[in-house]
């Protein structure tokens, strides 16, 4: 019989689905049709003429991205500036002199002006105001012409020089039509092969970052005015909300623009708090781009909502694209009742999605005899009306860790990390600890796999991610690179929830990484607090819309966590300990739980006090609120500041902004762009200058490409690209004659440990990562350069990028065989180039034989090969890893009996110097900071990679 707890979650459970569900059925548009657009204007493709010089001179990678135009002369100082773009990047280099590159929002001048209307118009009083009213609802209008103006006007620039290639926009949809537009950028990306060429690649990279930065930013100034007007009576909003939009959890329901906003808050108390509310709207935008990263790299002709988040005032929007019309009739897959009811009726559908449970390291299970569900129930599968298969509800997409009872309905919001999922040896299930499969009879076996990966992650990886920080940490020599450390990237790269913040800071023994973990658990608890606060401020002005109170709260709140007054430490000591303590158990020592002893220790972290510099720009990246420049910078030469009861004034906050979390497809692309912009730099000029500038935006590239990673650190792509970079800031510093980079070069070191993390990557390693890897070997000199360009040719044998880089490696060692590939490599290309198929695998498994003089085998040899090697490699691991559990043990033994015999001797120092002279008896230190069993083999490759670098 059920529990009355059991009832309750159930309850739960159905009303989360539910009301999900309910988000994606179709309704009827908002009164006021949008106006039709003009036709989209093709983008151009590469001429003939440029295909054939790029084959006579053998450059696969030869052309700038979208178009070549020519560029006028220098007229300084005006500059132009292109509107129909949401980037572009121009410039015109000679021998003598050069211009500065441009790095320009689309929106160009209208974005600031749009902002301040935004912010003057929310900031009024909005009662008895039908002017005010007015006013509101003549910005969305102009809000929304703007957008749909800058995607109907092309760019009238005079035609740059033929010598300078530059990004130009192409693209004049309509604004609004955004699931269009995101589903042509999805199939381009879906036709991205080796055999493309870079400028394709460019161009769908640039069109699907402006995709992205017209919805962030629409969903942005929407979403401010729906949170300025929460208050507000219905008549009196701007945009008004949909009652019929439907929906048990959550606040009401907007739609403007073909986008939906939702409230993510806890009206309905299922959740338990507002954060956990949030937490769950996190969920479920980290479940759509793991499934986005699944349908754009591996999985074809599935479809997922294009996403955000934004915070504002305390508050949460989840915001989303409109798709087609869905309902119960178009349900395919899952289940839209709470799992009374699971659909399985489409094989297509099945299969892509059974491909994507194994890519995420997810176990399915049996609904009924022949059906099967390789998700959580509640992950549905639509059948549009444009007949495309559509993803929605994704925040249960990744199994709960193993409930604790103290707290309700956990598992709706107290998830495993995608990273650790993926490392960990067994599948797991979603649906696992919940009342969705209790009357399965595997049920035990679910949740037992859930108890023992929970006991794994707090018992062994935790600590290991605490070791890791420590010897990570201690290579730092200035507050500069401690405060330029991606520590909540790095902690979830290694699959750990930042809620274990605290039983990481009690693994770890330094006091500069204490430090730092303790300003991380403090900007987290203080943000936390600022935005309930902010939440209060909000429901007690109520139907008045300003922006005045939340200034004085905002310069109030600072001045009482960080001035020097009475109530700053009766805060401290009263309320921001015990807070510390219930969200991060095990944070604080019990000397720091004393009066006075917090704030003592963030003191002593840094000298002069700049870990308070450290912790109010960490909760400014938490937050959306915005100190001025010129304050940072005082307070970090001039420590005497925080010694007075006020540090803060107004003067000193430049805004309260809004936190945007999304897909980081703009992040990516952006990345992308600026790499290859600087690659061709390279490519038609050797200048000083031109080095100068092409390092400045592979600088910029990096920085893109780590706030990718941000969202999904496994990503081995964006990690290779990374690697890739730092090798050619490295090449840019070197002589032009050098043939080897040195391995103590500080870029190489950063890019051996950024192909260190795509070896342990959880994401398929694919061949532009293996040649990434390879080329890095050559040109710093390691002897397994060749194995890895044979992985890669093994993975793919008509990579043309692979075929060019390899025969050029192979052009000093084997002439001949030199000759083959960069024939095939030519061979190739012609026929990408003449729309016809390369080459077939049996014909390239002929030539790549040819360097190693071997008898050619057939596909079906090759594969017979194949699968005994990994049965054979899968036997040595498998008695290596045997016995490095046995090393490891008697290690533990060996430093336990030391420290026994230590303790109230006169030797103690003698010998802890000795166990530190002797560490753990394992080949490299990031070996030792995982588990075997989550390596999936990688130790292996690992004692390779170190056995490489000696």
């Amino acid at each position: 019989m059920a529990t009355e707890k059991d009832e309750e979650i159930e309850t739960a459970e159905h009303d989360h689905h539910h009301h999900h569900h309910r988000h994606h059925q179709h309704v009827e548009e908002n009164e006021g049709a949008t106006n039709s657009a003009p036709p989209a204007a093709q983008s151009k493709s590469v001429p003939a003429e440029k295909k054939d010089l790029m084959l006579s001179s053998g450059s696969y990678y030869g052309v700038l991205p979208l178009a070549v135009k020519k560029k006028p002369p220098l007229t300084a100082p005006k500059t132009n500036y292109d509107n129909s773009g949401t980037y572009c990047l121009r410039q015109s280099l000679t021998e003598e002199a050069s211009r500065d590159f441009v790095l320009r929002s689309y929106y160009g001048q209208k974005e600031r002006a749009m902002r301040n209307d935004t912010e003057a118009i929310t900031s009024a009083v909005a009662t008895g105001s039908n002017g005010m009213i007015t006013s509101r609802r003549n910005l969305v209008k102009e809000t929304v012409e703007s957008l749909r103006q800058s995607y109907t006007k092309l760019s009238t620039s005079p035609k740059p020089d033929d010598d300078c290639p530059v990004l130009v926009e192409t693209e004049t949809k309509i604004i609004g039509e955004w699931n269009t537009r995101f589903q042509q950028c999805i199939t381009g990306m879906n036709h991205i092969s080796p055999h493309t060429l870079e400028p394709e690649k460019c161009a769908i990279m640039q069109q699907l970052m402006n995709l992205a930065q017209d919805f962030i930013y629409a969903a942005t100034t929407f979403g401010k005015i729906i949170i300025s007007e929460l208050y507000l009576p219905v008549e009196q909003k701007t945009i008004k909300p949909r009652l019929s939009a439907g929906g048990v959890a959550g606040g009401l329901k907007y739609f403007v623009h073909n986008i939906m906003f939702k409230f993510a808050c806890d009206d309905k108390k299922m959740y338990g708090s507002e954060e956990a509310a949030a937490k769950v709207a996190g969920h479920e935008l980290k479940g759509c781009i793991s499934y986005f990263n699944c349908v754009t790299r591996w999985v074809r002709d599935i479809t997922v909502p294009l996403m955000a988040l934004v915070d504002y005032r305390g508050f949460r929007l989840v915001a989303m694209t409109e798709l087609p019309t869905i309902s119960k009739a178009t349900l395919r897959y899952g289940s839209s009742d709470g799992g009374k009811t699971v659909v399985t009726s489409d094989p297509v559908l099945n299969d892509k999605l059974k491909r994507v449970s194994q890519i995420l390291n997810i176990r399915r299970r049996r609904v009924r005899e022949g059906a099967y569900l390789y998700s959580p129930v509640d992950l549905e599968g639509h059948k549009g009306s444009d007949a495309q298969y559509y993803l929605v509800d994704f925040s249960r997409c990744f199994p709960p860790e193993f409930p604790d009872k103290s707290i309700p309905v956990g598992h709706l919001f107290r998830l495993l990390r995608p990273e650790f999922v993926r490392y960990y040896p067994k599948q797991l299930c979603p649906d696992a600890c919940t009342g969705f499969i209790k009357q399965f009879k595997h049920a035990d076996e679910f949740n037992k796999d859930i108890a023992e990966a929970t006991q794994f992650l707090r018992e062994t990886l935790v600590p290991n991610v605490g070791e890791e920080l420590q010897h990570i940490v201690g290579t730092f020599t200035s507050p500069e690179q401690l405060g330029q450390f991606r520590l909540v990237q790095h902690i979830h790269r290694r699959g750990v929830n930042m809620r274990y913040l605290g039983h990481i800071r009690q693994n770890v023994q330094d006091a500069t990484c204490r430090g730092l973990l303790l300003v991380e658990v403090l900007a987290r608890v203080s943000t936390c607090l600022l935005k309930m606060q902010m939440r209060d401020k909000h429901e007690e002005l109520c139907a008045v819309a300003v922006d005045q109170p939340f200034w004085y709260l905002v310069v109030s709140f600072f001045n009482v966590l960080l001035g020097n007054s009475q109530e700053s430490h009766e805060f401290w000591n009263e309320k921001l300990v015990h807070v510390i303590l219930y969200k991060f158990a095990g944070a604080l020592s019990e000397s720091e739980t004393r009066p006075g002893a917090l704030r003592q220790e963030l003191d002593s972290f840094l000298p002069c006090k700049r870990a308070n510099v450290f912790l109010v720009r960490r909760i400014e990246n938490l937050s959306g609120i915005k100190f001025r420049k010129s304050f940072h910078e005082e307070m970090w030469h001039n420590p005497d500041k925080w010694e007075c009861e006020m540090p803060f004034s107004f003067i000193d906050l430049k805004r309260i902004g809004e936190r945007v979390k999304h897909m980081n497809i703009i992040s990516f692309s952006l990345g992308y762009l600026l790499k290859s912009e600087g690659e061709a730099l390279l490519r038609n000029h050797r200048s000083v200058f031109v080095k100068d500038e092409a390092h400045k935006l592979f600088v910029m590239a990096l920085e893109k490409f780590e706030e990718a990673l941000d969202t999904l650190p496994g990503n081995s792509s964006v990690l290779a690209l990374c690697g890739e970079l730092l090798v050619d800031m490295a090449l840019l510093q070197s002589p032009t004659n050098v043939t080897r980079l040195p391995k103590d070069n500080p870029y190489i070191v950063r890019a051996r440990a950024y192909f260190k993390q795509v070896k342990r990557s959880v994401d398929v390693v694919e061949p532009a990562a293996l040649l990434s890897y390879a080329q890095f070997q050559h040109k710093c000199g390691y002897n397994n350069a060749q194995k890895y360009f044979l992985k890669a040719l093994e993975t793919d044998p008509n990579d043309v990028r692979c075929l060019y880089e390899y025969a050029v490696y192979l052009r000093d060692k084997n002439p001949v065989a030199a000759k083959e590939f960069y024939s095939r490599y030519v061979a190739n290309l012609q026929a990408v180039a003449a729309g016809q198929k390369p080459r077939s695998l049996d014909e390239a498994a002929e030539t790549t034989v040819a360097a190693s003089g071997e008898k050619p085998k057939t596909a079906a040899e090759a594969r017979r090969e194949q699968k005994e090697q990994k049965r054979q490699w899968k036997r040595q691991h498998k008695a290596e890893r045997h016995e490095q559990k046995q090393r490891r043990r008697d290690e533990k033994q060996r430093r336990r009996t030391l420290k026994e015999h230590a303790v109230g001797t006169p030797r103690t120092a003698q010998l802890e110097r000795s166990l530190s002279e002797h560490p753990l008896s394992v080949p490299t230190t990031h070996s030792n900071l995982r588990h075997s069993a989550i390596s999936k083999g990688k130790d292996k490759e690992d004692d390779e990679w170190d056995s490489e670098t000696e």
